[in-house]
């Protein structure tokens, strides 16, 4: 996957893993998509002989939330057929995972951050950073939020990615809302 995606781009490679056939004939889309068999892909892959790998861009600035003001809301749902929901956590467990959003702070502040959904959890955690004077560890840490907690906390000036995960027993409906205090 790392090989495709820094050699056919994030679009390419999101365009075949959402293609209809992948299941039922996955040669016919790889070759739609990539131009080559799954074969010569695997050949072209291994002749790169790639040891640093590198999965897309983290912030995708079609992505991007925008402030209103002091407050950043961001919606969504987390569905298996949601295309915001991604898949299973790092830990393979029963836990998915939304694609994440990101948002971008100037200045170095607290924040509020509440999660509204019924089950879930907000993981935001920077993505890239200014150069800043003397700052907290506290401030550059990724932050944590369980559903219906509210919490106040340091941020760094950063690009900040916001991810919600949850156990999916049924489709899940979440809110998380940014203050700036």
């Amino acid at each position: 996957m790392s090989w495709l995606l820094t050699t056919y781009g994030d679009e390419t490679v999101v365009a075949f893993l959402n293609d209809d056939r992948l299941d039922s004939a996955t040669e016919e889309a790889f070759l739609d998509h990539f131009g080559l068999s799954l074969h010569e892909g695997d050949m072209a892959w291994r002749a790169t002989s790639q040891t640093v790998y590198q999965w897309g861009q983290v912030c995708d600035p079609l992505r991007d939330l925008a402030w209103n003001g002091s407050v950043l809301e961001f919606k969504g749902r987390i569905d298996c057929d949601a295309p915001n929901t991604i898949g299973p956590g790092p830990d393979l467990s029963h836990t998915i995972l939304s694609r994440g959003n990101c948002f971008s702070l100037e200045a170095a502040g607290e924040l509020r951050i509440e999660l509204v959904a019924p089950a879930g959890l907000a993981e935001l955690r920077n993505s890239e950073c200014s150069p800043v004077g003397p700052l907290s560890p506290d401030h550059f840490q990724s932050k944590k939020v369980k559903a219906g907690e509210i919490l106040d906390r340091p941020f760094a000036p950063c690009t900040w990615e916001i991810v919600i995960s949850t156990e999916l027993t049924k489709p899940v409906d979440f809110s998380v809302r940014l203050t700036r205090l």
